[in-house]
């Protein structure tokens, strides 16, 4: 689910070091060709491992993890979106990551806060209205370093009138400019990045950062 963030630092990871056994299996598909990698944890917790680029995302099959190679963009997108953290201290931004798997999205998002505190997570329920008051009221005045933003695929996705929430989505960057000294980064799907280039060009424009973790075509 959208507002599941997975902000639990001790699940993000050490290094390649800690990797257990990695084995390569196949498994059934339409096309018999998708290769899957099956992990063994042996006790360990491995999380996420960029050097390699590999991201660790919890399987349905309980505590075991499944290990899927980023793609080149991936790692890109990745690398800019740390580097935006590491060089932007005390300086507002508004930032777009696509990202359309949840669980992806918040392995990503658990790696990066483990490896840079203070980072806030506001998570966006579906009734939400004016976007900035609800992070306001979840992030407070902060300091923080960068302020993720979770949830607006759903917002936006609730079935009523959506323009009072692209009304408070377009005033959103200059409230967000005079509260907080920080980057910005909202974690939307491509669908809701597509819709905010449409309905809420204000808040589109005052974008500076995209970083895209989308798969590729």
């Amino acid at each position: 689910r959208d507002g599941a963030v997975c902000s639990n630092t001790s699940n993000v990871c050490a290094t390649d070091a800690t990797m257990a056994s990695v084995e390569s299996i196949r498994v059934p598909s339409k096309s018999n060709a998708i290769a899957r990698t099956n992990v063994n944890l042996q006790g360990r917790a491995i999380k996420i491992a960029c050097r390699s680029g590999i991201v660790r995302t919890p399987s349905r099959e309980g505590s075991s993890l499944v290990a899927s190679p980023l793609e080149s963009s991936r790692i890109d997108a990745l690398d800019r979106l740390k580097q935006l953290l590491a060089h932007s201290p005390g300086a507002f931004s508004m930032n777009l990551a696509v990202c359309p798997d949840p669980r992806l999205r918040d392995a990503i998002i658990a790696q990066v806060r483990g490896e840079r505190a203070p980072i806030a997570v506001a998570v966006l329920s579906e009734g939400t209205n004016d976007v900035f008051a609800e992070v306001q009221r979840q992030a407070g005045d902060g300091p923080h370093e960068a302020i993720f933003v979770v949830g607006l695929d759903s917002v936006l996705e609730s079935p009523r009138d959506l323009e009072i929430v692209f009304a408070a989505l377009n005033a959103c960057p200059r409230r967000w400019k005079a509260w907080y000294a920080c980057p910005a980064v909202f974690w939307v799907s491509p669908d809701t990045s597509r819709s905010l280039g449409r309905d809420a060009k204000d808040f589109w424009e005052w974008t500076t950062g995209w970083f895209n973790f989308a798969s590729a075509p």
